[in-house]
């Protein structure tokens, strides 16, 4: 993805062929282009990461819930 301004608007270059698209045309249109034109899936990168994020917060209301015998790691370097 690159962005270019042209005539005074940011314009989306597609890096795989010459297609531009306005930036202001949101990110639905840049990534239906990729995926019908390129066989390109931008969106699994983010439902991975959102993925991740969920399990994260999962587990941490799992741990919280064992009580005050639960110890956490101490980040700052001090004791804890």
């Amino acid at each position: 993805m690159r962005l270019f301004f042209k005539d005074g608007k940011s314009i989306w270059h597609c890096k795989y062929c010459s297609t531009e698209y306005r930036e202001s045309g949101g990110t639905t249109v840049v990534a239906n282009h990729l995926m019908q034109q390129h066989n390109v899936n931008i969106s699994s990168a983010q439902e991975a990461r959102t993925t991740s994020m969920q399990v994260n917060i999962a587990e941490a209301f799992k741990n919280s819930r064992q009580g005050p015998e639960y110890k956490r790691r101490c980040l700052s370097g001090g004791a804890g």
